[in-house]
């Protein structure tokens, strides 16, 4: 009997957060996915030019360099950010697609 994998969409799929093993694991995640909120809300409130380390950690009541444990740069920051936006737009293309009727053309 041949087993299959079930790969998780991106729907269904658990946070880092929580996927992390360790409590310091989950902890670091968790820290991620705030400086990644709080850099939308900044690039949304002040748009790209707007968009800097020194921003994100003054609205997270952190300092600048303690973003660099997280993100080496502002650009990989970013690359996570977009990355997040296309999953964002794959799931709701994906919502989409599935709340469509079937196309019944082979009649």
């Amino acid at each position: 009997m041949t087993e299959t994998a079930q790969t998780p969409t991106r729907r269904n799929r658990v946070p880092a957060a929580a996927q992390a093993s360790t409590r310091r694991d989950r902890v670091r995640a968790a820290t991620v996915e705030e400086i990644k909120e709080t850099a939308r809300r900044v690039l949304v409130a002040e748009g790209i030019e707007g968009l800097s380390l020194r921003a994100i950690a003054r609205e997270m009541g952190m300092t600048a360099p303690a973003l660099y444990r997280y993100f080496p740069s502002r650009e990989e920051l970013i690359v996570a950010l977009i990355g997040d936006l296309y999953e964002e737009l794959a799931d709701a293309m994906e919502a989409a697609a599935a709340a469509e009727p079937a196309d019944d053309t082979a009649a």
